[in-house]
């Protein structure tokens, strides 16, 4: 059986893709990915809250989750202007990149592969682009306030994480 970390990691990357398809794709077929792409991962943020509660009885999650399915979901709704779409889409890539890192993590430590160093590179990445690159891309590139504000959150939950994160390198 696949390791859910590595279940997880593909799927991370797969929204890199979509995230980076989107950013490249040209004005015509921006808004037909934008709809392609919020519909597959707003079902997954639905499934995957369903699995956190029910199988695994981990909460911590669900915020983030009804975040992002608000987040796409007002990106189908509303957002059709060219340049929002875009800051838009890397933003995602580069979030979701660091999810995949945080699972790489997670597949490492539970195999007993990962070492301090390891850890505080992955670390370092993590933060570097959780707290330096995605709040420049909101505050600089961005204009759609909902966009911004669902970001702002998700920034305040990624410093969560990493305090959690930082506590648990000072443990070795």
């Amino acid at each position: 059986m696949i390791p859910l970390p590595l279940i997880n990691m593909s799927i991370n990357l797969f929204f890199v893709l979509c995230g980076l398809i989107s950013f490249s794709s040209n004005s015509n077929s921006i808004i037909y990915y934008k709809n392609c792409f919020s519909i597959i991962i707003i079902l997954y943020f639905i499934t995957d809250s369903i699995k956190e509660i029910l199988l695994y009885k981990r909460l911590e999650y669900i915020p983030h989750h009804i975040l992002g399915a608000f987040l796409f979901y007002n990106g189908y709704k509303s957002v059709n202007d060219i340049k929002n779409l875009k800051v838009f889409a890397i933003t995602v890539s580069f979030i979701e990149f660091t999810s995949a890192l945080l699972n790489l993590k997670i597949y490492l430590k539970n195999k007993k592969l990962i070492n301090f160093k390891i850890d505080c590179i992955l670390f370092l990445i993590y933060s570097l682009i959780r707290i330096i690159l995605f709040p420049y891309i909101i505050y600089y590139y961005s204009s759609d306030t909902s966009f911004r504000s669902c970001f702002i959150l998700i920034l305040f939950m990624s410093i969560d994480w990493m305090y959690v994160w930082y506590k648990n390198l000072l443990k070795y």
